[in-house]
């Protein structure tokens, strides 16, 4: 019904839906009878797409919407789990576990792991790194066949190596000392790690850290590492 003149315009066939109408439901099956349409290929669309644009509605203005969010979510309000963690009652500790659930089932699915992981690799670091940037000037001299993929274009077993040639299934990784030893307690660590998850996609790692960029020979050592012939 329409709230200005009472009257059926046949936009709500099943009238006045909601709190102000309890007795009316949606039919299981029924499809709205707006969907689909735009304001191109609706009148009805085209007035409700003018009036929302309009100084005239509503939610335009901040005490409105303050109002229709309710003193519950209004400024000022603070969340009732600020501070509070799982052991803090039974209310937090079932909370808790519902939604670590949740983000398990997620993380569960390969296509949203995958492209999680890409996200954070791209946001959380400078990409390419100078190290990286240094082995690509490197590979390009020298016309190894590596290719970049640090940047999270590529993840392997749920990690992102650095550098990779598919041909010969080899993945490099470049690191720099310091940050190694902080994140994983030490570089044999972080080498045992990232070498196993590798390995178990078929993959032989190699690992380059910044001290080898280092000193006269560093090129002639990198070639030896990476298997190549300096002749």
């Amino acid at each position: 019904m329409c709230r200005k003149c009472g009257k059926n315009h046949g936009l709500h066939p099943l009238g006045m839906l909601g709190k102000k109408n309890p007795n009316a439901s949606f039919k299981k099956g029924r499809t709205a009878w707006n969907k689909g349409l735009t304001k191109f290929d609706s009148l009805s669309m085209m007035r409700i797409s003018n009036f929302m644009k309009s100084d005239g509605n509503p939610m335009k203005r901040p005490e409105q919407r303050a109002r229709m969010r309710g003193q519950k979510y209004g400024l000022g309000h603070t969340p009732w789990n600020v501070g509070l963690n799982k052991n803090s009652s039974d209310k937090t500790l079932l909370w808790c576990e519902k939604n670590s659930n949740a983000h398990m089932l997620k993380w569960k699915n390969p296509i949203f792991r995958v492209r999680m992981i890409k996200s954070i690799v791209h946001a959380s670091h400078k990409r390419p790194t100078d190290l990286e940037l240094l082995f690509m000037n490197f590979i390009d001299k020298y016309h190894l066949p590596f290719r970049y993929v640090g940047d999270g274009s590529l993840i392997i077993n749920g990690k992102n190596p650095d550098f990779i040639d598919e041909k010969n299934g080899v993945v490099v990784e470049v690191y720099n000392v310091f940050w190694k030893n902080k994140n994983y307690g030490s570089v044999a660590n972080y080498k045992r790690i990232r070498r196993a998850v590798f390995n178990r996609c078929g993959f032989k790692t190699v690992f380059l850290s910044n001290d080898d960029f280092k000193g006269g020979n560093w090129v002639r050592d990198c070639l030896i590492k990476l298997g190549v012939r300096n002749d």
